[in-house]
């Protein structure tokens, strides 16, 4: 998903990583994939179908910010393909069409989760002063 980031966000993810150790955003990286699961968890009590969740005009910023999330850590830790596998497994879990539902998130809704995922690592790079 983040593959195609430009090298400086590249390099910005890097130095938070250095900042945090790469120890801390392992522990981190579980924290995100568990804040992805109670979002998971809201919309399949919500019973929404898959074709309404990547649907660019349903309202799913929560389930996008908690993906970037997860994406954005994996990254620093250069589990790029990793994280695709358990972002799949965890879709598959949540929803009766969930291969469907991520590849069509990671698909369709991919330039807002990009959006998502450079705001955040903006906004870690100010408020922890990362020099890059």
């Amino acid at each position: 998903m983040l593959i195609n980031l430009s090298q400086e966000y590249k390099d910005k993810l890097k130095e938070i990583r250095d900042h945090f150790g790469y120890a801390s955003q392992k522990t981190k990286l579980l924290e995100e994939l568990k804040e992805l699961d109670v979002e998971l968890k809201k919309l399949n009590a919500k019973n929404m179908d898959w074709e309404r969740l990547i649907d660019t005009n349903t309202d799913v910023y929560d389930l996008l910010s908690e993906m970037a999330d997860c994406y954005v850590v994996a990254y620093q830790l250069e589990y790029s393909g990793f994280i695709e596998i358990i972002l799949t497994a965890k879709f598959i879990l949540a929803f009766e069409n969930g291969y469907e539902l991520y590849n069509g998130l990671s698909v369709l809704r991919s330039k807002e989760i990009i959006k998502i995922a450079k705001f955040k690592i903006d906004r870690t790079i100010k408020r922890y002063d990362i020099k890059y």
